[in-house]
């Protein structure tokens, strides 16, 4: 485990509690971490709530006077801002693909398409089990539409097809196809 890979799960009934234990963590770590010639980044720690004090605005973790910020996560973790962010990242790469098309073999397309657009995709997919199909189905529809652009098929090719071609991590691109 790296230092930048720490995650405390802190739980209880009683909210003022679980913010004491917090920020006794959050400490207890620190005197770690500077013992291990290693500190805490600010600009990357974060923490959010889940439960029933979620929205609550006066839930605060300190560290030695610098306040910890607080994320908030989708509270009916339906993940749209995530798989929207994806989206937005993966359409770029369908006019770059384009350009490309007819310059470079197609292995090269498909080690650029593992490289930059792949990633983007299996981002979070631990999390699209509770995701409804009618929001994950603009990013695999994305998807589809970058493989025929890289296998240079027309829209009558099946889904089942593209994937085929496909060679490497075929199986948790496919995982999108519920």
């Amino acid at each position: 485990m790296f230092a930048d890979d720490t995650n405390v799960f802190i739980h209880g009934k009683n909210k003022a509690l679980v913010v004491k234990q917090a920020n006794q963590c959050i400490s207890d770590l620190n005197c770690w971490f500077t013992a291990n010639k290693l500190s805490i980044n600010f600009d990357k720690t974060c923490y959010t709530v889940f439960g029933i004090g979620r929205t609550d605005k006066d839930i605060k973790i300190n560290l030695a006077g610098t306040e910890i910020k607080r994320v908030l996560i989708d509270e009916e973790l339906k993940w749209v801002e995530n798989i929207d962010y994806i989206y937005n990242k993966v359409v770029k790469y369908i006019g770059i693909f384009y350009k490309l098309l007819n310059i470079l073999p197609a292995t090269v397309l498909q080690t650029i398409y593992f490289a930059f657009v792949h990633p983007h995709i299996l981002y979070g997919i631990e999390m699209y089990g509770s995701v409804s199909i009618s929001h994950l189905d603009k990013l695999s529809k994305l998807n589809i539409k970058l493989l025929r652009i890289l296998q240079k098929r027309d829209l009558c090719t099946r889904t089942d097809e593209l994937y085929k071609h496909i060679i490497l991590y075929q199986l948790p691109i496919c995982m999108l196809c519920r």
